[in-house]
């Protein structure tokens, strides 16, 4: 079964390569080893060159276990036959749902051997991956009318509380399935400002399950942060080893311990690419009741995409909003990402932000449900406006923010 699937893709794309350019599809999915080297002769010849043609011509420089006239035979056998476009994209559905099952069994085969927490978390990941892959929409829409129904009777969720001054110009900015985009040059506090974020919500409810995704920054950077947020002791007395030594700031700093202590907070530093990203952020808020975990990117720009063709920049990053996206909407979630906005700003009068400012990519101001920048007031460099551009749910708008250095706190 899963061998003449195979065989359908491969005569598909022989016919139609441009098929290949509307998805993204690994050498990996197929367990036909004359499958795979077709495949890997046709992904070998750039994109808009690729005909029946090109690709028996790339068989002069690409070594592979036939011999011309064989491998061209079967090229040829493929071409001919009779296949439907229109079976083409169910056909690597289900080769994709193939793969994830048979990397299910096999990290449960690898765990069954040797139980360490590693494989445990390979086949966590698998069981999710497989889940999510098989999981029934029906399109009923009763759960969802009662839902409404409630919020209009006893008041919308107010979803997840952060920083005042956002609740109350902005309501509800952090109700689930919200994908979030928060930009800004270097250096005007893009981590800064989700940081301060994170805290608020830790203060104002420790149950809500946070991962924060550190893409620039260590752990330890990150905690040292978010330790000065919330003891409020200046950063350099905080790392001079005498901090201990003034009662008051020690109790600042215990207390702050305590909070992050007890908080469900995780700090990832060396989780990189958008597929380990989704993993972690699919295992932990599926264990999270409604309105009990948020997530931070920071920032998009460096997360990384693993795929089998080249692919442009903005393409990647096209693929990380999408997948973001639909990931808040099936897990019901918000995701909070930041990105870097382009140098043109720096050199026009006009120095607020717009949409066209989004480095790299117009998927951004597509697929998020609300953007926001951070910028400097011109007039006062501790003042910082926080200005929504975009905004599905609520209003646009501006609010200023002070920022005090010492303690990386926006008030």
């Amino acid at each position: 079964m899963i061998n003449e699937i195979e065989e359908r893709v491969i005569a598909n794309i022989l016919r139609k390569p441009s098929l290949l350019d509307s998805i993204d599809i690994s050498i990996n999915l197929f367990t036909e080893q004359v499958c795979k080297d077709i495949l890997k002769l046709v992904l070998a010849v750039k994109p808009g060159e690729r005909s029946f043609y090109s690709i028996y011509n790339e068989l002069s420089t690409t070594s592979n276990d036939y011999d011309s006239a064989s491998f061209y035979a079967k090229l040829n056998s493929f071409y001919t036959r009779a296949v439907s476009e229109q079976t083409f994209y169910t056909d690597i559905e289900l080769l994709k749902q193939n793969k994830i099952k048979d990397t299910l069994l096999a990290n449960l085969a690898t765990y069954h051997q040797y139980q360490t927490s590693a494989n445990l978390d390979n086949l966590l990941t698998s069981i999710q991956n497989y889940q999510s892959f098989n999981d029934s929409d029906s399109g009923d829409l009763t759960e969802t009318i009662t839902q409404i129904t409630q919020n209009v009777e006893k008041g919308a969720t107010a979803g997840i509380k952060t920083n005042p001054k956002i609740e109350q110009k902005f309501k509800h900015f952090l109700v689930g399935s919200k994908l979030i985009c928060i930009g800004a040059r270097p250096g005007v506090g893009k981590t800064a400002f989700c940081l301060n974020l994170i805290c608020s919500t830790l203060i104002h409810d420790p149950s809500v399950h946070i991962d924060f995704f550190s893409l620039e920054m260590n752990k330890n950077e990150i905690l040292t942060r978010l330790m000065v947020m919330l003891s409020q002791v200046n950063s350099n007395v905080l790392t001079s080893g005498k901090a201990l030594e003034d009662e008051s700031i020690s109790k600042r700093i215990s207390q702050a311990t305590d909070i992050l202590k007890q908080s469900k907070l995780r700090v990832y530093d060396s989780v990189t690419s958008l597929e380990g990203i989704l993993a972690k952020i699919r295992k932990n808020a599926k264990l999270c009741a409604k309105n009990k975990y948020l997530a931070f990117v920071d920032y998009i720009g460096l997360v990384s995409v693993s795929s089998k063709r080249s692919l442009e920049r903005y393409l990647q990053l096209g693929k990380i909003t999408r997948e973001l996206k639909i990931c808040t909407n099936s897990l019901n979630i918000p995701i909070i990402v930041t990105s870097q906005l382009n140098r043109g700003i720096e050199f026009r009068q006009e120095k607020e932000p717009q949409l066209s400012d989004l480095r790299e990519s117009g998927s951004i101001e597509q697929d998020c449900n609300a953007v926001a920048f951070l910028y400097r007031d011109s007039n006062n460099p501790n003042l910082v406006n926080f200005a929504v551009k975009k905004n599905r749910e609520g209003p646009l708008g501006r609010i200023s923010f002070n920022f005090t250095g010492d303690t990386l706190t926006f008030v």
